[in-house]
């Protein structure tokens, strides 16, 4: 089954500014992980103020960090050779499923189609729809590790599982992406989803073990008890 997607990367036209797809989808996204983290801010002894100065700084890096991200994945020896290209931040980015900026390989049977002229992707080729893989993956991520942040220990190890498990998910799902192969049959972002794991290891291995010598062994705490019911006798 085919879904044909006929929709114009920019929203709409006012003078000589254009609204882009993926500019709605950034704010939107935004917006979500405010709401998101003003929910469990409480709990973890954080104010709004703190809250919004790091939202604010998370914005402008996630942007960035996006772009140049998408710089590297798609072509980056075009971009070394046009480096004012780099800051088109207009040309690709979020709203993919809309703009066509990511696609699988050619396929016979489900996927997408992109029927505007000015989409991103390959004009009236039926694609693997990569993006909106990615997005389900991204989605039960979340799900799974909002359900868990309770559960997880020590400090700042749900976000390494997020890591390991997002780069993992990565790692898989280009294998349906139409990028270049660059390194043993592999493409640019699964070589750095395995550096990626790689680095994330030996953090977890750290953080697992500072917790457990910040436990009291089993030992003194017997002694500690002992004592305490000695003085109370």
């Amino acid at each position: 089954m085919l879904i044909k997607i006929g929709i114009d990367p920019v929203l709409v036209t006012i003078g000589g500014l254009k609204i882009h797809w993926y500019g709605i989808m950034i704010a939107l996204g935004l917006y979500a992980g405010i709401q998101v983290a003003l929910r469990d801010a409480p709990r973890r002894g954080i104010n709004r103020d703190q809250l919004m100065n790091v939202a604010l700084l998370a914005a402008v890096l996630g942007i960035i960090g996006g772009r140049l991200y998408y710089v590297v994945q798609n072509n980056p020896s075009f971009y070394l050779h046009h480096p004012a290209e780099i800051i088109a931040v207009w040309q690709g980015g979020i709203g993919n499923i809309i703009n066509g900026d990511i696609v699988g390989y050619r396929t016979n049977g489900w996927g997408f189609e992109y029927t505007n002229p000015n989409t991103f992707g390959p004009l009236n080729v039926p694609v693997q729809p990569a993006s909106l893989y990615e997005l389900v993956i991204s989605l039960t991520l979340f799900l799974l590790l909002w359900n868990l942040r309770t559960r997880i220990h020590p400090e700042g190890m749900l976000a390494m599982i997020y890591i390991v498990l997002y780069s993992v998910s990565q790692f898989f799902v280009f294998f349906l992406r139409d990028n270049i192969i660059i390194l043993g049959g592999l493409k640019q972002a699964q070589v750095t989803s395995l550096v990626v794991i790689a680095l994330s290891l030996p953090v977890i291995a750290y953080l697992l073990r500072r917790e457990r010598l910040a436990r009291p062994p089993e030992n003194q705490v017997t002694e500690a008890r002992s004592t305490a019911g000695e003085v109370a006798g």
